[in-house]
């Protein structure tokens, strides 16, 4: 695939989270974040930092710093002196798949165990995950999604815990969900399962649902190969 050049002008401030208590680095890297996890940058478009920093008018030493952050992370990736957009790969995703499942089936057992997501969250939360249909399209789900998986990291009591699987999962965002047709309406059943473990307090079966769910996933990914050729 050749690379391109795509411009992250943003056609608001607040798309790229311009808020008062943010760096300027920070909001630059939000700007570039944005833009490639909603598909606006896609793999292999080139970010250029003079033209970005000319773009959001600032100067290029936050850029830079931004752009230091992305590579770190695994969204862009440095060629000689040109910086692209990483492209996650099908063995890419699947060993994040794996990782993700190493960490979140613990975070799940220990979430499930000390009893400490309050009861009322997960309520509410699995109020909305049933109210939620296909034709929500895939941002809703990833919302609701997002939100329970964050909220099982951290009920671990594990703030690197949490974190790593935060990264693992905004890192999977480079794959798409919409490469995956069947997973909005699977993922919704086995994520009220997982919450259901957690609420009776079951550390064996909270894991479990966990690691059902995961799996499900690779198997997906698996069944689609299509969509990657």
């Amino acid at each position: 695939m050749e690379s391109s050049e795509t411009d992250i002008v943003p056609a608001r401030a607040e798309e790229y989270g311009r808020e008062p208590n943010q760096s300027l680095a920070q909001q630059v890297y939000r700007a570039v974040l944005n833009k490639i996890l909603d598909g606006t940058l896609s793999p292999k478009s080139v970010v250029h930092e003079g033209k970005l920093a000319t773009l959001l008018g600032l100067s290029r030493t936050p850029v830079r710093e931004a752009i230091g952050k992305l590579e770190g992370e695994g969204f862009l990736v440095r060629n000689g002196r040109t910086v692209m957009v990483q492209e996650l790969t099908l063995s890419d995703y699947l060993e994040i798949l794996h990782m993700r499942r190493l960490l979140e089936c613990e975070a799940a057992g220990l979430a499930a165990e000390q009893g400490s997501i309050a009861g009322a969250e997960l309520r509410r939360l699995r109020g909305e995950i049933e109210k939620l249909d296909e034709g929500a399209g895939a941002e809703a789900h990833w919302v609701l999604d997002s939100e329970l998986h964050d909220m099982i990291a951290r009920g671990s009591g594990s703030r690197l815990l949490a974190q790593q699987v935060a990264d693992l999962r905004r890192r999977t965002l480079l794959f798409g969900l919409d490469r995956l047709p069947g997973r909005l309406r699977n993922g919704r059943a086995e994520h009220l399962a997982i919450i259901d473990a957690i609420v009776a307090g079951d550390r064996a079966e909270a894991s479990a649902a966990m690691r059902r769910h995961l799996d499900s996933t690779r198997t997906e990914v698996l069944r689609g190969l299509h969509l990657f050729e």
